[in-house]
């Protein structure tokens, strides 16, 4: 705060450019409600799209497929993974073509209902 004061800039700051840790976006102590209270009016959040996409996928994975255990979702870490060692060659991903065509009927009949 002392140097967005010292170059003049507290009257000027309309938006806080952020990605979504909680260290940022939390709603009582992350760094954007921190420097909107300093600033004593509310400013536009602009949270990181990478990170809201992220919470969109993760959202849709789990109403999908079940919630999953570990903080890094093995299913993404697999293709990830299976991407990087054939990232230059066509390939098969290691899911069974049945089950996957099962999980896209449902998603379609999920969202045809909604």
């Amino acid at each position: 705060m002392d140097l967005l004061e010292a170059w003049g800039l507290t009257g000027v700051i309309t938006a806080l450019v952020f990605d979504t840790t909680a260290s940022n976006s939390g709603v009582h102590r992350g760094a954007a409600k921190l420097l909107e209270q300093q600033l004593d009016r509310k400013v536009f959040y602009l949270a990181c799209r990478h990170h809201i996409l992220e919470v969109l996928v993760g959202a849709v994975w789990e109403n999908l497929f079940g919630k999953v255990k570990s903080p890094e979702n093995p299913w993404f870490k697999h293709f990830k993974d299976v991407g990087q060692i054939y990232h230059r060659q066509p390939y098969n991903l290691s899911i069974r073509q049945k089950w996957l065509n099962k999980k896209k009927k449902e998603a379609r009949k999920y969202y045809r209902k909604s």
